[in-house]
């Protein structure tokens, strides 16, 4: 289940009104050699037992920013959805900020299962 037969798909994420895209969702498939492509719903379960769960996610979310890196100004997206565990993100390292708090789905209840590191209210508030 390593890395190297795994593979990082892009689907468009659009606004239905403006009929543009807004961004691009993440997905990886294993590749099996011998069974095809596999979703996550098959091979996530196996890698949180066998605890290499941590490193699909750090190598998804690299895979992602290296992909946009190479899209450059040809097709930027607006912003890219990786779905990773929350502890993954500290283990590689990177810090979790949440701007514009306050704004669509905002709960002050949910906060306390969130490991954020910086939270910017939103003005409205």
């Amino acid at each position: 289940m390593g890395t190297d037969r795994s593979v990082v798909y892009y689907q468009p994420v659009a606004d239905l009104e403006t009929v543009t895209v807004q961004g691009l969702e993440a997905l990886v498939r294993w590749d099996h050699p011998e069974r095809g492509f596999i979703g996550p719903d098959k091979f996530i379960p196996v890698a949180e037992t066998t605890g290499i769960v941590g490193a699909i996610g750090a190598w998804v979310l690299g895979q992602a920013c290296r992909d946009v890196a190479a899209m450059g100004s040809r097709w930027p997206p607006l912003w890219v959805s990786v779905n990773v565990f929350l502890t993954t993100l500290r283990k590689v390292g990177l810090k979790i900020a949440i701007d514009h708090f306050g704004t669509g789905y905002s709960s002050l209840g949910a906060l306390r299962y969130l490991p954020v590191d910086t939270l910017k209210i939103d003005r409205s508030l």
